[in-house]
């Protein structure tokens, strides 16, 4: 099984509109799964131009919204489906290319390629209608594969690991997997609760409610770019960010027996008795 670095343990979406930017283009803010959202939530911004090119398409940049760098560039084919069409490419924070293929009515089509922020060769892919097909490898950082994997349609037919060392990976059960808490979610929650403290003047005023805080569990297991993206008040963002800030490291998700950093949603409740 294919896991995808969106996997959550608790999902919510966000919506904003298309704001102007100037006559000839409009500026859209987006989240970290780059759907539309609030100011106060946004990871990128993206640039759309309102006329389109010689194929009738629409130029799209995103942009790193803290670095002010680009993330990716593409096009669509009209702007009230912003379908995807075309070459997309891809960039790291860091200007590294991230990856680079084709869309077709929306969907990826023939070869995708990506990088490492290093450079190095992360993942050679075939595509069609949005599939995964045929044969795709998949490499560490050090340039050594660490998969080959056949699809059919999107569904793995046969599929082959190895260690960064070049050896063959045995337990391929690990090659996939979500990141998780020692314990399992019920000593996370364990955890959250006893760590929790009900902040003395939300108490006095009643608040209550649900703080959902995204973060993100990094390759080597622990908690990072923790950040509210549901609000409640002030005090109670504030002591949900402080407790998931505690959290001990996670076993790290893999994929393609690579560790990978993992974005998720986490929902804390607060609520007088």
């Amino acid at each position: 099984m294919k896991f995808t670095l969106n996997t959550l343990l608790a999902c919510f979406f966000l919506f904003g509109s298309l704001q102007a930017q100037d006559e000839t283009s409009k500026k859209r803010l987006l989240d970290f799964r780059l759907d539309t959202c609030e100011e106060a939530y946004a990871h990128y911004y993206e640039i759309i131009s309102l006329s389109p090119d010689s194929n009738g398409h629409y130029e799209s940049s995103i942009y790193y919204r803290t670095e002010e760098v680009l993330y990716s560039k593409g096009q669509y084919e009209d702007l009230d489906s912003l379908g995807k069409t075309g070459n997309w490419t891809h960039w790291h924070a860091n200007g590294q290319k991230k990856e680079t293929g084709s869309y077709v009515n929306d969907l990826k089509e023939g070869r995708w390629e990506g990088w490492h922020d290093n450079g190095a060769v992360d993942y050679i892919e075939q595509y069609a209608g949005g599939k995964l097909e045929g044969q795709s490898e998949y490499f560490f950082e050090n340039g050594q594969r660490s998969a080959r994997v056949t699809y059919a349609a999107g569904e793995m037919t046969e599929e082959v690991y190895w260690e960064p060392d070049g050896s063959a990976l045995e337990d391929i059960s690990i090659a996939n997997r979500k990141p998780e808490y020692p314990g399992g979610d019920i000593e996370l929650y364990t955890f959250i609760g006893t760590n929790m403290k009900y902040p003395a003047a939300a108490r006095k005023r009643k608040e209550m409610g649900r703080v959902y805080v995204a973060f993100v569990v990094g390759r080597n297991g622990m908690i990072q770019e923790a950040q509210v993206v549901k609000s409640v008040s002030p005090d109670l963002d504030k002591e949900a960010l402080r407790v998931i800030n505690m959290v001990p490291q996670w076993q790290e998700g893999r994929i393609m027996n690579r560790p990978v950093a993992v974005r998720m949603v986490f929902p804390i409740t607060f609520k007088l008795q």
